[in-house]
């Protein structure tokens, strides 16, 4: 049976009260293909809600998930197409990051108030897991001020797993190039790219709070996000 490569429950993060991300509330991965079986890690599974953040290309080679689902279709920077595509465009990670963060606010906004009103376990996933996932749970975890350090550390466990999402993507026949031909970027886990997100969120007036209150999130919405994460 086969196996999410890069899928993990982000419970157990602490935030700056002291307070830790409740497990099995939000799962982060990569794409979920026909014959997965549930991941190891998983509390319930399936997941209640999914948000996918891929474009609508990368979505036509993937499962349905169970009616009992509920998935929401958020495309990060779907202009870029895939992160792969993105890295060779941008140049850099640190600048797929910013141009992420910077062009896909309302999005994130979303992604955060979905989190927060959503009932039932939760998965955020993109392709890899690694680039639009990471930017994306950094903002969900800024807005109830987990501690930035532990959020670089929950996106350093992507590192070993970006050689095995890619070997299961070919196994399944996606059309991702060779990794000779793809930039390094494409395959690097990069700390100062996501250092420079959290900066970047965290140093707007307001904070990240403020930051995301100016795009559409309520105080309804925060009270609602700590109450289901934090507890």
């Amino acid at each position: 049976m086969q196996q999410l490569a890069n899928f993990r429950d982000v419970g157990g993060l602490r935030a700056a009260d002291g307070r830790c991300v409740r497990r099995g509330v939000l799962y982060r991965g990569d794409a979920t293909f026909t014959g997965d079986g549930p991941p190891v890690g998983a509390i319930s599974w399936p997941p209640a809600v999914v948000l996918d953040l891929r474009s609508e290309g990368e979505r036509r080679s993937t499962s349905p998930w169970p009616s009992g689902t509920t998935v929401h279709e958020i495309a990060l920077l779907a202009e870029l197409g895939s992160a792969l595509r993105g890295v060779e465009e941008v140049g850099t990670l640190r600048g797929l990051y910013l141009e992420l963060v910077r062009q896909s606010t309302a999005q994130l906004a979303q992604i955060v108030q979905l989190v927060a009103t959503s009932s039932g376990p939760i998965l955020l996933h993109c392709a890899l897991g690694k680039d639009r996932t990471g930017v994306a749970v950094a903002a969900v975890l800024l807005a109830v001020d987990v501690e930035p350090e532990m959020i670089v550390a929950d996106y350093e466990l992507t590192a070993p797993n970006v050689a095995k999402v890619l070997w299961r993507l070919r196994a399944l026949g996606v059309e991702v190039p060779p990794d000779d031909e793809l930039p390094h970027q494409a395959l690097a886990v990069d700390t100062a790219a996501l250092r420079a997100v959290l900066e970047e969120i965290s140093s707007a007036p307001g904070g990240a709070r403020g930051w995301l209150r100016r795009h559409g999130v309520s105080e309804a919405d925060f009270e609602a996000l700590e109450h289901k994460l934090l507890g």
